[in-house]
C-alpha cells in the first residue's frame, strides 16, 4: 500500500507541473547534456568534467589543500 500511496504522489506532482506550465507559470528550457549538473549523480564521467561539475555544484575535497 506505501508504494501505491507513493506513486499516487508522484501522479499528483505531474500533474501540478503539467497545470503550471499550460498556465505559463513555468517554462521548462532544454539543458545541453554538456551542462547538465545531474549528471554526477547518474552517469560516469571523465576526471575534468566530474572536477568542473564538482566546482559548478560548490563541492570542494575537504582533503585537498588550498
Amino acid at each position: 500500500m506505501v508504494f501505491h500511496e507513493k506513486i499516487k504522489q508522484v501522479a499528483k506532482d505531474c500533474h501540478f507541473i503539467h497545470d503550471e506550465i499550460v498556465r505559463g507559470v513555468i517554462e521548462p528550457l532544454h539543458v545541453s547534456t554538456k551542462l547538465q549538473l545531474a549528471d554526477i549523480l547518474t552517469k560516469a564521467l571523465g576526471r575534468k568534467k566530474f572536477q568542473s561539475f564538482l566546482i559548478k555544484l560548490g563541492i570542494c575535497d575537504l582533503h585537498t589543500p588550498t
